[in-house]
């Protein structure tokens, strides 16, 4: 995740440099970048929700 935000700020920071030909390739790559993040996020949320019980166990009969 470290890494992905660092390219996420460096990015950004190539952004205020860069011309319009290459700015919108740029942009592609931190829309990436974020989508990549986000998914980051999510996989922890659910191995997470998973290493925690939401509800007692059932009783078997």
């Amino acid at each position: 995740m470290q890494l992905c935000e660092q390219r996420l700020s460096e990015a950004h920071r190539d952004l205020e440099t860069l011309d319009e030909k290459y700015f919108r390739s740029k942009q592609g790559k931190i829309g990436e970048i974020r989508f990549m993040l986000g998914l980051e996020e999510t996989v922890k949320a659910v191995l997470n929700r998973s290493k925690t019980p939401s509800s007692t166990p059932g009783y078997e009969m």
